[in-house]
């Protein structure tokens, strides 16, 4: 009690020293008299700025907010978005100070001007229409031009220069109304440890002097220490109208040679039952957006050299197994055909390559954030919808910055950041939204939460990282596509009655973690390392990552619930594709984990056997061959398919590992077969008393006859099943 109660006083003491010290600095040594007569002087020169908004393309504007910087948390905090302004009929407003004659510098909105229906400069006496005449390239601010004078308007007059005392004017709405105050500005130097030293400024501040001359205008959040920064806002260096225009139609030139479309083309994923397909895209949803059973997907490829490009698509291993054409499409619209490269390990995206010389290499900023912060930089909308390139393009600011993964400094912006593309006015790419790919530890954490948003990082960053490639992550063919990796055991759900009962409560989150192994295959790696039925799995250690995977097993009661053998002549053959097969798959969520780990990894695995701890060492390696990658035989004339017996098929029917026969994995509606009465899941053991080794032999024995006397075993019962076929079926 005693330990809490002083770490609560030793807490509030934080919090009254932090607030002393901020009263401390906004104390206000002016007295009322110089406050007001301050206002009253520099009040001609402040104005109020409106922008209408409006819809685009059905978007509400992004970007459209009133904000201001919290040193607490670093970030920008937004009030009022467009959204909520245009419902309530209401334009979005700025502080503006008069610089010159006719021109007002205000807050850069950073809006598109295709979501601004005009812009009204307001002072007290009455408004005028505006335009932008000019962007600022350091500051984040625009100069505006009034279309008509404003009688009560007075130019600011800049000294530009500066003495140790300075004082900020700020305008904020207090009750609805524009008010108007006068401060110190707060004298903190603060230091980074990369190098540098600053001073915290309010944004869109009029800087004065002790004697109440203006300086100049603050609209970046910090100021170099030494006050070199405050410049006269006419001394700024600018971009005009025209040759922001120019800036924009370079851009938009270089990505429509740079950022092309690009298809992908997957074979067709290996047929599973509904229910399997169910549970599949559940502990794993799909990494493209059209899902894992996808069969094409376009996306954008942008141009590293002329015939190379980075593809943004972040494909899981089994996806990317499944792929097999990649097509290019040129500025012109033209076709050409691509090879797969790579896949880059850190990035969710491919790296291929053209025979022909196609696209135009982008130039790379190399990136320093603080140096770009609130610069004026270009952003392109890029993205593929369907097989429609989208490409809309405007400005932005980088308004702060951040920790992401990885430890990764990003960048943070104002306004709508989704497939948005971020240029210097030459045209040299700076930003790019990528995935940044999670561990498995990581993804396996949140079964089912889908892959990781994209975040902004340095375009310089990623085509560094192109040398880290993922070697699992490639296309195979389709024999090699359904490689499995496994430990050779079955999981149980763990349960909080099954925990309790087990003693194993603490270890496992009160029966919310862990799998009780309900059958360890023989020669398998479990079995040669001596794990036993009844042990429990508690968590894997993988080899170089620090985050333990907790293992859960799915619950399988639908399968046997779905599933009794003794009334399968019960069930229509339509319902047969949306069953599962009555024995586990191995197709499940701990052997996709280990799958994804990849083969050749090494890893710990924690049990509980009786109670005591037990660790055994293991490396990722490839299952057998496994019911739904095994050998398969479709024979038309008898409308069924066949498949060779596999070892978990063979546990559950209670087969030697030398027992002969085919599984029936499908039979046709209407058929001989099922006009014969046999069934899925039935073995056929002997064709005309010739026992059936695999599905070659099968298939070579029903060539060979016309009378067919098949052997069929279902469970414990044998039965005899003559089929006749023609000339003209064979």
């Amino acid at each position: 009690m005693n330990k809490i109660c002083l770490s609560l006083m030793i807490s509030l003491g934080l919090v009254f020293s932090v607030v002393a010290e901020e009263a401390k600095e906004d104390n206000n040594s002016l007295s009322p008299e110089q406050q007001t007569d301050i206002i009253r002087r520099v009040s001609p020169g402040i104005v109020t700025v409106q922008y209408s908004l409006r819809y685009d393309k059905g978007r509400p504007p992004q970007g459209a907010n009133t904000m201001y910087f919290c040193h607490n948390c670093g970030r920008y905090h937004t009030h009022e978005v467009g959204e909520e302004l245009i419902r309530e009929q209401r334009p979005l407003e700025e502080v503006g100070f008069v610089v010159e004659s006719g021109v007002i510098v205000t807050r850069d909105t950073t809006l598109a001007n295709r979501c601004v229906g005009n812009i009204r400069v307001v002072s007290a006496a009455g408004s005028s229409p505006a335009h932008i005449a000019s962007y600022a390239l350091e500051n984040n601010a625009v100069l505006l031009e009034l279309e008509k004078p404003l009688d009560d308007v007075k130019p600011l007059k800049f000294t530009g220069k500066t003495n140790k005392e300075l004082l900020g004017v700020t305008a904020s709405q207090i009750d609805g109304i524009w008010t108007t105050s006068v401060r110190p500005i707060p004298s903190t130097v603060y230091n980074r440890v990369a190098g540098g030293t600053f001073m915290v400024l309010p944004v869109s501040c009029l800087v004065i002097d002790g004697k109440g001359n203006p300086v100049s205008i603050a609209m970046n959040s910090m100021m170099p220490v030494g006050n070199q920064g405050l410049v006269p806002p006419l001394k700024w260096q600018t971009m005009s109208v025209k040759d922001f225009t120019a800036s924009l139609d370079k851009i938009k030139n270089i990505t429509d040679q740079s950022f092309l479309r690009v298809q992908l083309n997957f074979r067709s994923p290996k047929v599973k039952s509904d229910m399997d397909n169910m549970r599949h895209r559940y502990v794993r949803s799909g990494s493209s957006p059209d899902g894992e059973l996808a069969t094409d997907f376009n996306t954008l490829g942008v141009c590293i050299e002329k015939g190379r490009l980075i593809v943004i698509a972040d494909l899981e291993p089994e996806m990317t197994a499944r792929l097999e054409k990649i097509t290019v499409y040129d500025s012109d619209g033209k076709t050409h055909n691509a090879k797969f490269s790579a896949t880059l390990a850190e990035y969710g995206a491919l790296v291929v390559s053209c025979d022909e010389s196609i696209g135009r290499k982008l130039e790379v900023e190399s990136c320093d954030f603080f140096k770009l912060k609130h610069k004026l930089l270009f952003k392109a909308r890029l993205l593929v919808a369907g097989e429609q390139r989208i490409a809309e393009f405007w400005h932005g600011r980088l308004a702060a910055c951040k920790l992401g993964k990885k430890n990764r400094i990003c960048p943070t912006f104002d306004g709508e950041q989704k497939d948005v593309y971020f240029f210097t006015p030459e045209g040299r790419i700076v930003f790019f939204p990528i995935t940044v790919r999670e561990k498995v530890t990581v993804k396996s954490s949140r079964r089912g939460g889908g892959s990781s948003d994209p975040e902004f990082v340095a375009f310089s960053d990623v085509v560094a990282a192109m040398d880290k490639t993922a070697p699992h992550n490639v296309p195979l063919d389709e024999k090699s596509e359904g490689k499995t990796a496994w430990m050779g055991i079955a999981l149980q759900k763990m349960t909080p009655e099954l925990a309790q009962i087990n003693r194993c409560s603490d270890q496992t989150k009160n029966g919310e973690t862990g799998a009780i192994v309900s059958m360890v295959y023989p020669d398998s790696p479990a079995g040669k390392a001596g794990i036993k039925a009844g042990m429990i799995l508690l968590r894997l250690e993988i080899e170089d990552e620090s985050r333990p995977i907790e293992v859960t097993a799915e619950d399988d009661t639908g399968r046997s619930m779905m599933f009794q053998s003794e009334r399968i002549n019960e069930i229509p053959l339509e319902y047969f594709d949306r069953m599962p097969a009555p024995w586990d798959s191995i197709d499940n969520w701990f052997t996709r984990l280990l799958t994804d780990l990849g083969f050749g990894t090494r890893f710990k695995a924690f049990f509980l056997d009786k109670g005591e701890d037990l660790v055994r060492d293991f490396t990722v390696v490839e299952s057998p061959a496994h019911y739904d990658s095994a050998p398969r035989h479709k024979n038309i004339p008898l409308g069924m398919t066949v498949r060779d017996m596999t070892f978990e098929v063979r546990q559950y029917l209670r087969k030697t590992k030398d027992a002969p026969g085919v599984v029936i994995s499908k039979v046709e509606p209407g058929g001989k077969v099922a006009v014969a009465g046999i069934r899925p899941y039935e073995v056929v053991t002997q064709i005309n008393g010739v026992a059936v080794k695999d599905v070659n032999q099968f298939a070579k024995l029903v060539a060979e006859t016309k009378e067919l006397n098949l052997t069929i075993n279902r469970m414990a019962e044998n039965r005899q099943v003559l089929i006749k076929l023609d000339n003209s079926q064979k």
